[in-house]
């Protein structure tokens, strides 16, 4: 609430909504079945990660757990790690393979921000902002995090130092379970790293179709290249976890992004992206969830 209270100091909330009077909810439902198709190869790149780990959920099962997630990462603070937290909790309830579930989580994390760093840093090479390179700077720091930790995960790097668990029992017991389970990561097949990278490519650049139908529909004319590098921007913003879904982070990093267009397009096409991207598939988690309680 503080975020949105200093962004609209900044940008007049009638000033928003007189730009959102003008949107076109044909361009807005196109962009929600995109979305929606994004939602779903996302289940099936995760599908590819937990089989290889043993973890025996289908696509439509993970599809269904990340809508939940996304409900409860509607009114619950914390960003990303929030939504890691709700997804291990649903993903590793029944089976009880918490190692599993918590490598899994985490390695198509870094394979997911990986990608999405390198994309955007490429097409922001291809079209450059006229001002500040902060956001090269940005994506290119993210890249460098994210491909040491997915070396280190894959066993191509090492630590220069051992972590010793002294405890016995229970941690020394997960601990072991966890090394299992990085070491069943680190045997997967070359193709299926490919698949699951070619996955991670693909997500993003037909995410980049929704995020410019969306601006087509506030008659913003934005090109396929820059639309690239602006959603890994508004994306790497609402990692940070001090809100709920991002709201106030993704339109203040909206506001930096958009240099050629008005602070009050910037915020609305913010506004929808949150609607279409996030606020619609965690409605639908809702009904999910509320289906899964009514039919115990």
């Amino acid at each position: 609430m503080v975020i949105l209270a200093i962004l609209f100091m900044v940008v007049p909330l009638a000033d928003v909504f007189a730009v959102l009077q003008s949107v076109r909810p044909g361009y807005l439902f196109v962009a929600l079945c995109i979305s929606m198709l994004v939602q779903w190869l996302i289940a099936v790149r995760l599908r590819l990660v937990v089989r290889a780990l043993g973890v025996d959920l289908s696509t439509g099962e993970l599809f269904a757990i990340n809508a939940a997630t996304r409900f409860y990462g509607l009114f619950l603070p914390g960003g990303n790690l929030t939504g890691i937290a709700v997804r291990f909790y649903k993903m590793s309830g029944d089976s009880g393979q918490y190692a599993a579930t918590a490598v899994t989580l985490v390695s198509e994390r870094i394979i997911a921000t990986l990608t999405l760093c390198l994309l955007g840093l490429v097409f922001w090479f291809l079209a450059p902002p006229a001002g500040s390179p902060w956001l090269a700077l940005v994506m290119f720091a993210g890249l460098l995090a994210t491909t040491f930790l997915f070396a280190l995960l894959m066993g191509y790097v090492s630590l220069p130092f051992s972590i010793p668990v002294n405890q016995g029992g229970r941690l020394r017991e997960g601990m072991g379970r966890i090394r299992a389970a990085v070491g069943v990561m680190q045997a997967l097949s070359t193709r299926t790293l490919a698949e699951v990278f070619a996955l991670s490519i693909l997500i993003h650049l037909i995410s980049v179709i929704a995020f410019m139908v969306i601006a087509f529909s506030l008659g913003m004319n934005v090109s396929f290249v820059t639309m690239g590098w602006i959603r890994s921007g508004l994306i790497l913003a609402t990692m940070i976890p001090i809100s709920v879904s991002g709201v106030g982070l993704r339109e203040f990093a909206a506001l930096l992004l958009f240099e050629d267009f008005s602070n009050e397009e910037a915020v609305a096409f913010a506004f929808l992206v949150f609607i279409v991207t996030v606020l619609a598939f965690g409605l639908l988690g809702g009904l999910i969830e509320a289906r899964r309680l009514l039919t115990r």
